[in-house]
């Protein structure tokens, strides 16, 4: 892919017709790895057909007094079903335990995305131990009343 930059690692998935575009960096995998919350987001507006969405996987990292919202992943999808982002999650996993080595442990606890059915179910079948998955909203409205209290 000419116009990706040569840091960036993809991988190519497919769910039957359907075809997903994994990018990512060592660096971002790394991590990935090691956090303990996921905020994954689509936006739709940027992508051209055969895809339909480009899906993100985001952290919050601090760093002396400040802390930055950054990318980890990015996902090109041209489906959005619930096999569709189990065939990505599934994906980023095996990217994770390539570059860790095999049963590699994660610390992923939580993840935080909008309420999207399909994508909270791919969630908890390929991370069950995820303890919770909180819709962007509800986690907004309920981090701003504990700001208020």
């Amino acid at each position: 892919m000419e116009h990706v930059p040569t840091e960036f690692e993809l991988a190519d998935i497919e769910v039957g017709n359907r075809r997903h575009l994994l990018f990512f960096t060592k660096w971002q995998m790394d991590l990935l790895k090691n956090v303990r919350r996921w905020f994954v987001d689509a936006t739709f507006k940027v992508v051209k057909a055969p895809f339909t969405q480009l899906w993100s996987v985001h952290t919050f990292v601090k760093a002396d007094q400040e802390t930055k919202q950054v990318p980890l992943a990015f996902a090109l999808m041209s489906g959005k079903r619930r096999r569709d982002y189990q065939a990505v999650l599934r994906g980023l996993k095996g990217e994770l335990e390539r570059l860790h080595g095999e049963g590699a442990s994660f610390d992923l606890e939580a993840v935080l995305a909008d309420f999207e059915a399909a994508e909270w179910g791919a969630f908890r079948h390929v991370f069950p131990a995820v303890r919770s998955v909180v819709a962007i909203f509800t986690g907004v409205k309920l981090s701003s009343e504990r700001y208020k209290s």
